[in-house]
């Protein structure tokens, strides 16, 4: 996020200007996240403390030659694609297989935590 921009809505939510603009310009009513629309055409204005946070971020993480280093997707845990299993499971063999999975993950992911603190 480079361009932050709150939205007037109960919700108050910070968008991307570009993001914001692209989804106002298909319908301004309604709320991208929410999906509530609303009486009137919605608004937003600069987030400028996210803004500053951003930049500040950016400083602090800039490398020697002028770029900033990547901020690591996040991994998704064996438990949700474990779990992602099982709800999708169509037979009672598969689920029992999703289901021993799920437990081993939930096994390995505590024991992961262990080791991290």
């Amino acid at each position: 996020m480079r361009d932050p921009v709150v939205l007037h809505t109960d919700a108050g939510r910070s968008y991307e200007r570009s993001a914001l603009e692209e989804c106002l310009e298909h319908d301004p009513y309604l709320d991208p996240i929410t999906g509530k629309r609303h009486l009137h055409v919605l608004r937003f204005t600069p987030n400028q403390t996210l803004k500053s946070t951003i930049e500040d971020w950016l400083r602090e993480n800039e490398t020697t030659d002028g770029k900033t280093d990547p901020v690591p997707a996040p991994q998704q845990p064996a438990v949700v694609a474990a779990a992602r299993q099982l709800v999708a499971a169509r037979d009672n063999a598969t689920r029992v297989r999703a289901a021993r999975a799920l437990v081993a993950s939930c096994d390995n992911f505590e024991d992961t935590n262990k080791i991290a603190a």
